[in-house]
């Protein structure tokens, strides 16, 4: 597998054709990051520490867990739309030598955001759990 040739498509892929450009930017919405919480622990004054000690026993903290879970899935819509309109915009480029363009994208990304959608879902469960 040459390796260079898929990383020089890629590039031409992605520096000519800037419609996907948007649907990159919507795919990385969700990105995994790594918070340390040692850290932000850490980094805390004690006035900090109590009140953040009080507001986690205190009845905000289910409204607040509720509003970000639904920020979150959201946002894992919009990866998941972002996602689908991407593959299926590059793939049409690959496969059949058309244009791609946001409108096709969009279209692609109503169709087929469901099902990425609860792939990602499925997938992200086990942490959920855990």
């Amino acid at each position: 597998m040459d390796y260079g040739a898929i990383l020089r498509r890629s590039w031409e892929i992605t520096w000519k054709h800037r419609a996907l450009w948007l649907f990159g930017l919507l795919a990385s919405l969700t990105s995994n990051s790594n918070l340390n919480s040692n850290l932000v622990r850490d980094s805390l004054t004690e006035q900090q520490r109590m009140w953040l000690l009080q507001f986690m026993s205190s009845p905000a903290i289910l409204g607040f867990i509720l509003i970000m879970i639904v920020i979150g899935l959201g946002l894992e819509l919009l990866a998941s739309m972002g996602r689908a309109g991407m593959i299926d915009q590059v793939n049409r480029l690959e496969e059949a030598g058309a244009f791609p363009t946001v409108p096709a994208g969009w279209r692609a990304a109503k169709k087929y955001a469901g099902r990425v959608f609860a792939i990602a879902i499925l997938l992200s469960l086990p942490a959920v759990i855990a």
